[in-house]
């Protein structure tokens, strides 16, 4: 499985640091078996979702930052009932938290 994220960060303050609203789109192909056919030959799939969040960012003035965010979104095809043995989104919804989160601006 592999996931990718594009998100669109709108600060609340006149700055890029402090409370922030998010949305964003993520793409995710899967990999796994087939589960209703005797043959278990294995098949792919793309799902795109959409996602909506809040969340908090500081930032030092070396460029880096500390932040938590809280993200809720749903994948716009949720046909993924062919799929065995793949973790984390089998016709769920988009659930993220991030409490640790570290990094660097340039």
């Amino acid at each position: 499985m592999w996931k990718q994220d594009i998100i669109y960060r709108r600060f609340l303050g006149q700055h890029q640091e402090g409370f922030y609203l998010s949305a964003g789109f993520r793409y995710v192909y899967i990999n796994g078996d087939n589960s209703f056919s005797l043959s278990a030959h294995p098949i792919t799939m793309s799902k795109l979702g959409t996602l909506f969040g809040i969340g908090y960012r500081y930032f030092s003035y070396s460029g880096f930052y500390w932040g938590v965010s809280l993200a809720y979104g749903t994948y716009f095809s949720n046909d993924d009932r062919l799929i065995d043995n793949v973790v984390g989104d089998n016709n769920k919804p988009i659930f993220d938290v991030e409490l640790l989160k570290f990094g660097y601006t340039f």
